[in-house]
Order: structure tokens, then C-alpha cells, then sequence
């Protein structure tokens, strides 16, 4: 017996198919955004380890600066007063007046979330911006580190180039202790190591609180 293709009949049929299209929609929008939570996940775990590292490299820095802030205070005082030791003053300071070890952020994931379109796998619109600006703000360590070797390059090298002689330093250390431009090498060293270390705890603190917002 032939099928009565009635009115209602293909409506229902079409319904069926419609319905079926909708739930094949809706499973494969739903598994689609399991795995975008899943993906999001893992690259607030990666970012989050990549900051951690940049944790372990900036309090280093700031070790270090620190230490170079007490040696840079004991030179200093022999600008002020004869103290003990100051054959070895000139010598200490081409030694240990350097700049922080340059800082190279760990920012693999980050270029990678970039550069391959994944950005938009963070839902968070406010936890993109932060993560952008996070990274944004590095420059300015990077800018002081440039701001280190330019100093180094432009007056710290000539000068010890030029007027200090390495195999009578010692014996030749008075004079060059009443030389302005070393008490200027290491007057401004300091300044610069101050506001280096002000820069390591302002990206410290910002990796500390960008790390506990990927948590």
C-alpha cells in the first residue's frame, strides 16, 4: 500500500529532521566548548608556570641588586672620610658596580596564544586584558636594563679605559678616589641600582598577583 504523503505527514517528517539537526547542533556546540574550557585551562597552567619562572629570575635580579646597593653605600663612604682599605676601592668598583643581570621574560605560551589565534579561548574579557597589560609591563625592565648598558658603555668603560691603569690601581687609588667623574660613575650607579630594584618589586609583586588570578 502506497504511503499517503499528507500535509501533516511531511511537516512531522520535516520536524524530525529539523529536531535531529538542532541536537547534532547542540551536542557538537556543547562538546566544542568542553574542549575550549579544557584548552583555556591548560594554557592558564602554561602561563602560569612561564610566570613562575619569571618569579624565579626577577627576585634573583633583586638579590643582586640589593647586594650591589650595600657595596655601592660602603664605596661611598670612603668619598666622605679615609677609611680602611681604600687601595682596593677603584678595583672593587670596575669589579662589582654592574647592572642587574638583563631580564628575558619566559613568554612562550603568551606569543603562542597570540600568534596561533587561541587568544579568544580565554572567555574572561577583564583575565585577556590582564594578561596583555602583564606583559605590556615588562618594558619597563627591559628599558632600565638598556638604560644600565648605555651607562656602562658611555661612561663607565671610557673612564676606566682611559684614565685607570689595571696594573697600579691600587697604588694610583687616592687620585683616582678625588677624580669627580668616578665619584659621579658611582653616585649615578647608585641612583640607577635604586630605581632598578624599585622596577624588580613593582614586576614581582604584578607576577605574584597575575599568577593568582590564573589559579
Amino acid at each position: 500500500m502506497a504511503t499517503k504523503f499528507t500535509f501533516k505527514y511531511v511537516l512531522s517528517e520535516l520536524l524530525i529532521v529539523i529536531a535531529g539537526i538542532l541536537i547534532a547542533f547542540t551536542l557538537n556546540n556543547w562538546a566544542q566548548s568542553r574542549s575550549d574550557k579544557k584548552q583555556e585551562q591548560i594554557y592558564f597552567q602554561s602561563l602560569k608556570s612561564d610566570i613562575e619562572a619569571d618569579l624565579v629570575t626577577l627576585k634573583k635580579g633583586k638579590d643582586f641588586l640589593t647586594q650591589r646597593i650595600k657595596i655601592a653605600q660602603g664605596i661611598m663612604a670612603h668619598f666622605r672620610t679615609t677609611l680602611p682599605g681604600r687601595d682596593t676601592i677603584p678595583m672593587t668598583i670596575f669589579r662589582e658596580l654592574r647592572g642587574a643581570p638583563p631580564f628575558v621574560s619566559h613568554d612562550i605560551t603568551y606569543q603562542m596564544l597570540i600568534n596561533s589565534g587561541d587568544f579568544q579561548l580565554i572567555s574572561n574579557f577583564d583575565t585577556r586584558n590582564k594578561i596583555v597589560e602583564h606583559y605590556a609591563s615588562y618594558q619597563v625592565l627591559y628599558d632600565e636594563n638598556k638604560r644600565s648598558d648605555a651607562f656602562i658603555r658611555e661612561h663607565v668603560s671610557p673612564f676606566f679605559m682611559n684614565v685607570a691603569d689595571f696594573e697600579d690601581m691600587e697604588r694610583d687609588a687616592e687620585k683616582l678616589l678625588q677624580d669627580h667623574r668616578l665619584r659621579n660613575i658611582v653616585y649615578a650607579w647608585f641612583g640607577i641600582f635604586q630605581i632598578q630594584s624599585r622596577v624588580h618589586e613593582q614586576a614581582i609583586a604584578r607576577c605574584e598577583q597575575m599568577a593568582r588570578a590564573l589559579e
